[in-house]
């Protein structure tokens, strides 16, 4: 994200604060009306703050629940297995 007015938090030190600056430029820049999201930890903020940011713009995404479900490889490759979709052998482990 791109803040011309002020210093943008990294997101990888919170979502909290990346939402709130950017709910802060977007009350100072109506004439912002859409939001095109790039990189996996922008996705996921917006998918927490998605319910307050959408009334004001329109979000370029998939519903929340879709994109966290993208975004788990875990999740992908049961959804795949289900679907008989040819793939890579894999296994999950916990631990070391």
């Amino acid at each position: 994200m791109c803040l011309r007015y002020g210093i943008t938090p990294n997101i990888a030190a919170g979502i909290s604060p990346f939402i709130d600056a950017l709910k802060r430029y977007l009350s100072q820049r109506e004439d912002i009306s859409l939001i095109f999201p790039v990189g996996e930890n922008e996705l996921l903020a917006l998918c927490d703050a998605y319910e307050s940011l959408s009334s004001k713009v329109v979000i370029l995404m998939c519903s929340p629940q879709k994109v966290r479900t993208c975004l788990d490889k875990a999740e992908m490759l049961q959804i795949a297995d289900k679907l008989g979709i040819p793939q890579a052998s894999h296994t999950s482990v916990t631990s070391p």
